[in-house]
């Protein structure tokens, strides 16, 4: 049967990235869920709103997301090396989602749009492709 995780993935996910060194060496410890919290001081790193939908397959029970992590950084170049830490990070497959199995996590794309003209504000969205199972 199909199983939800959207909860316990954006958990490891944040847990993990605040754990990686070469991560927090950028952002300290500004990684946030949803909704990063007013006047938050930049560089920070949001987890976007995720996409989940339920599998099956022969000894496998799980679920196949989409989610989207947005790298926030002042100036391109910034965003791009906060961007890149990011995949460094998670290029490895080594979330800690015990007692579930991560399955795989493909990076899919990043994007870097400016996110304030006047103020050198820029904006990274990260897409990955995630599969997890019990």
């Amino acid at each position: 049967m199909p199983v939800d995780h959207t909860y316990p993935l954006r958990k490891a996910i944040l847990t993990y990235l605040k754990a990686n060194a070469g991560v927090s060496a950028l952002v300290a410890d500004r990684i946030y869920p949803m909704k990063a919290p007013a006047g938050v001081k930049w560089p920070f790193i949001r987890y976007g709103a995720p996409l989940a939908r339920g599998f099956e397959a022969t000894g496998y029970d799980g679920s196949e997301h989409r989610i989207t992590l947005h790298c926030f950084a002042h100036g391109e170049t910034d965003t791009a090396l906060l961007c890149a830490a990011v995949q460094e990070a998670l290029k490895n497959n080594e979330l800690p989602l015990e007692p579930r199995k991560l399955i795989s996590m493909r990076w899919i794309t990043t994007q870097i749009l400016v996110d304030d003209a006047d103020n050198d504000q820029f904006h990274g969205l990260m897409k990955y492709e995630v599969m997890t199972s019990e």
